[in-house]
């Protein structure tokens, strides 16, 4: 996942700074604070900065969404509406507590813990749900999400015209969700994580958007504000990567 101009050896990067500079009346300094690979523009996952690529400027730069932008420009600042379709509120779970008697051992674990993690806002809460398709996955997340009085917030995996999210602008749209509601009791909903840790190609040697984020990933797990929920059809690629 591309997030900064090429290395300094490049002499693209002052031409681009430059442009921007001047594009935004601001100074080449305030530029390159801002597009810094450490900076909240970069962290949140709201602009990439592609740092291969050709020289053109606009190659260079990706937001969030294709309607991001509008939606920033417009007089609407809830983060859930600047979000929505990378990130969206969860739909009212259609199941209760009841119907998960059969693993209640593992909720008299889980439940207090992700109460005691909401209450005192702990980082680093990650919850790795796994079942064959139909289990019941998502409706527990709901369940939970419920039970705790949290917000419910799903990293999209199609976009508004159902075709599917690569695991590279999922994450993205996971590190805005952070970002963004780290102030509110919430939890995200991260399904079908496959999408990040089995998205490679073992036989021509392509690594998975995992392995290629490792760092990053597991920095994120020991310190995201906000508890998620990672789903999976199959333990196995979480392992392999």
């Amino acid at each position: 996942m591309p997030d900064a101009f090429p290395g300094s050896g490049s002499r693209y990067p002052e031409k681009a700074y430059r442009a921007l500079a001047g594009v935004l009346d601001l100074t080449e300094q305030e530029v390159r604070s801002s597009l810094n690979m450490q900076g909240i523009l970069a962290e949140s996952g709201l602009v990439s900065v592609d740092r291969n690529g050709t020289n053109s400027l606009r190659s260079k730069l990706e937001l969030l969404s294709n309607s991001f932008a509008d939606t920033l420009s417009s007089s609407e600042t809830d983060p859930v509406n600047l979000l929505r379709g990378t990130v969206n509120p969860s739909a009212p779970a259609l199941l209760g507590m009841a119907d998960y008697e059969h693993i209640s051992p593992t909720l008299s674990v889980l439940r207090p813990y992700l109460k005691q993690s909401a209450n005192d806002r702990r980082r680093g809460v990650n919850i790795f749900l796994h079942g064959q398709p139909g289990t019941g996955k998502s409706q527990l997340a709901k369940v939970l999400a419920k039970e705790l009085k949290c917000e419910l917030f799903e990293v999209a995996s199609e976009d508004g015209d159902g075709d599917a999210v690569d695991g590279q602008k999922r994450l993205r749209a996971f590190r805005a969700a952070q970002s963004f509601f780290a102030q509110r009791r919430a939890l995200i909903l991260f399904d079908e994580v496959e999408d990040v840790f089995n998205d490679g190609d073992r036989f021509i040697g392509r690594k998975s958007t995992a392995q290629t984020r490792k760092g990053w990933i597991n920095r994120m797990l020991e310190e995201n504000p906000v508890p998620t929920l990672w789903l999976s059809n199959d333990i196995q690629p979480i392992f392999l990567s």
